[in-house]
């Protein structure tokens, strides 16, 4: 497994990883319709802009045979949070490659470079109905709290974990 920070011509990759894991894991959280009016090309066109424009930065996870499984996206903390400066925003591994511990390097590549930049506080929120949510507290990550909020016409729970850095 090769983590790597993403370029442009990832997009399309992680726009099926995004979109195949939104799928798979909020089916019966999410709408139906707002799940099935995700798009793959809608997905990588989104993807290309946050690459250019955004000041964040992602990692990809690619497998032996050199296709992105996962991918972590992470810049500055968006709700100005003091302790928590640095946000991991979307973190998705295919389901078909869970338990191989590649979101586990994926967090890791990206606290390292929080690390490295001086942030000494990592948040995440997640949805609280998220199957795999116990991944972020098997792996250090202590709850914080949660907020509300609206995907795609649902009130939605989220929990927010954070590490110290």
């Amino acid at each position: 497994m090769i983590i790597q920070e993403a370029t442009i011509e990832d997009a399309a990759g992680m726009a099926k990883v995004g979109v195949d894991t939104w799928r798979a894991t909020y089916g019966g959280i999410m709408a139906d319709e707002y799940l099935d009016s995700l798009s793959y090309e809608r997905s990588a066109q989104s993807w290309i802009r946050r690459l250019s424009e955004d000041p964040g930065f992602t990692y990809v996870a690619l497998s032996d045979a050199n296709e992105i499984v996962g991918y972590a996206h992470a810049g500055p903390e968006r709700d100005g949070d003091q302790d928590y400066t640095g946000e991991l925003y979307a973190i998705y591994v295919l389901r078909e490659h869970h338990g191989e511990g590649i979101g586990k390097m994926l967090v890791q590549t990206v606290a390292e470079r929080f690390a490295e930049d001086g942030i000494k506080g990592m948040i995440i929120w997640v949805l609280s109905a998220n199957p795999s949510r116990g991944f972020y507290e098997r792996i250090g990550g202590r709850f914080l709290r949660t907020k509300m909020v609206d995907i795609g016409g649902r009130e939605l729970e989220e929990s927010a974990y954070g590490w110290r850095l």
